[in-house]
């Protein structure tokens, strides 16, 4: 068994639930680090690997030892030295929460005292401040090359101490989100991060299925982030430019692959066999607002989208195959300064499904929420399996 830290990304309730789909429980560690999860089980075979599966994940690190202060130089001197245990050694170190009086304490006691042991040594934090993902790249700051030592005050005000095992690759997210051929500004842009966690909600066991279905596929976010973790995507939309929009993607990142993509009208039968064990889908999220939405705006959205849920959820409940359904509806930031949701799309649903969600951080309706602060729509996710 391993003890290991996740630090979460902005949105934590997201990325615990995640997690747990994946890996296992998680607890938070201390009220003044709230976005660090500590979690224990079988060993990560390949962190990095794992930590790029997930959408919500910053940092993956092993826990050391929990210590007091005074005691922390010389029981990283020596872990550092297991870590790299010959030629030049570069670390850095991150402290949470942020202190750079202690940080830089702890960066030059350790220096020194390694310098004793003969050994050629620099630290990456140049100006005494926490290490970003990026860095740690850029630095090779991963066991056995380099390290990466993290140190959480807990709620007794001792310190957790960790070597990072893998961080957020910002770079291939970044070139997977805007240097991808088609994006599409008007029919919304699903993140990859949030695409990974959609697909890893649809574990059974903390195993992914082997094909997935994107009956609302957009632009092939979905079905690129499936792909590139080793699930198979069928591709669908109404629209043919969509449908033409995820050819282009996918044969940009995927160019040696052929896929199951083609038109269709996702509150329609099927015309073509799908042998997909989960639908995962962002959903119609309806009408873009960049204000509030006030009372006829709400009521034109609602009209809008509520007639395609119930007629999707009423024939996607007819696949023999699909057992899991992930799917985002829209929710909407209004100028009472509520959120308002759609009732007739979640009874729509809960007709054929059942919500499978149970974790913390739900919404009364038994939901997950996202939406970025300058957002007026937002998506309520819900994992449903069927009754």
């Amino acid at each position: 068994m391993k003890t290991y830290l996740f630090q979460f990304g902005r949105t934590p309730q997201l990325s615990q639930a995640e997690g747990e789909a994946r890996y296992g429980h998680f607890e938070m560690i201390s009220k003044k680090c709230p976005d660090f999860y500590q979690t224990s089980g079988e060993a990560i075979e390949n962190p990095q690997a794992f930590l790029d599966s997930l959408g919500g994940t910053i940092r993956i690190a092993e826990v050391i030892d929990t210590v007091a202060f005074p005691k922390v130089t010389d029981l990283l001197v020596e872990e550092l030295m297991q870590i790299v245990p010959e030629g030049k050694l570069t670390f850095g170190m991150s402290h949470f929460p942020a202190d750079e009086w202690k940080l830089k304490t702890l960066l030059i006691g350790i220096k020194k005292a390694l310098r004793k042991h003969d050994r050629s040594v620099r630290f990456a934090n140049r100006t005494f401040r926490n290490l970003d993902a990026g860095t740690l790249h850029n630095e090779n700051l991963f066991p056995p090359k380099g390290a990466e030592i993290l140190a959480i005050v807990n709620d007794e005000n001792k310190l957790i101490l960790a070597k990072t095992l893998a961080a957020q690759d910002i770079t291939a997210l970044s070139e997977r989100d805007y240097g991808k051929p088609v994006r599409d500004m008007k029919v919304g842009m699903l993140p990859p991060k949030l695409a990974l966690m959609l697909i890893n909600f649809a574990a059974i066991d903390k195993t992914l299925p082997k094909k997935i279905w994107d009956p609302f596929c957009g632009t092939g976010t979905i079905a690129v982030e499936a792909v590139r973790i080793g699930a198979e995507c069928a591709c669908s939309d109404v629209s043919e430019k969509m449908i033409t929009a995820t050819k282009e993607n996918l044969e940009y990142f995927f160019p040696e692959q052929r896929f199951q993509i083609f038109e269709h009208d996702a509150t329609t039968a099927l015309s073509q066999k799908i042998d997909a064990e989960a639908i995962v889908s962002e959903g119609y999220l309806g009408p873009m607002f960049l204000r509030e939405v006030s009372d006829s705006d709400l009521a034109n959205a609602k009209h809008d989208i509520e007639p395609i849920y119930e007629r999707f959820f009423a024939q996607a409940a007819k696949s023999q195959t699909i057992k899991t359904l992930v799917i985002c509806f829209p929710f909407w930031r209004t100028r009472h300064r509520r959120d308002a949701f759609s009732e007739k799309a979640l009874a729509a649903a809960q007709k054929f499904w059942k919500n499978a969600l149970a974790c913390e951080g739900l919404s009364s309706r038994g939901s997950l929420l996202f939406r970025r602060d300058n957002q007026f729509v937002g998506r309520e996710i819900f994992v449903f399996h069927k009754r």
